[in-house]
């Protein structure tokens, strides 16, 4: 599991991601996030199908994907998780310390 630290400076703070696969995708990859605190999902701004839960899918491609978005983040702590069905791919947590 891998850990990054941001700072935000007015929280909720849209903060630029870039989805980047290492090669094709096979399958279909939902990604989802959520605050370790409250629990409440995290907001996402990809151009792909977004789901009810906050979650969005990433299509299979041949291609390998790069594409650029953006997190809405706040203080504390957020896990992001990729599935491909119900299988858990991987998963990172964000520090995000405020002003």
């Amino acid at each position: 599991m891998s850990t990054a630290q941001i700072r935000v400076e007015s929280p909720p703070t849209p903060t630029k991601f870039v989805l980047l696969s290492e090669g094709p995708i096979t399958s279909d990859l939902r990604v989802s996030g959520r605050h370790c605190t409250s629990g409440s999902a995290l907001r996402f701004e990809y151009p792909f199908v977004t789901a009810g839960d906050g979650s969005f899918i990433v299509p299979k491609s041949e291609r390998r994907v790069a594409e650029p978005g953006y997190i809405y983040l706040s203080p504390g702590r957020s896990i992001i998780e990729v599935f491909a069905s119900e299988n858990k791919l991987g998963q990172f947590i964000i520090d995000v310390v405020g002003p």
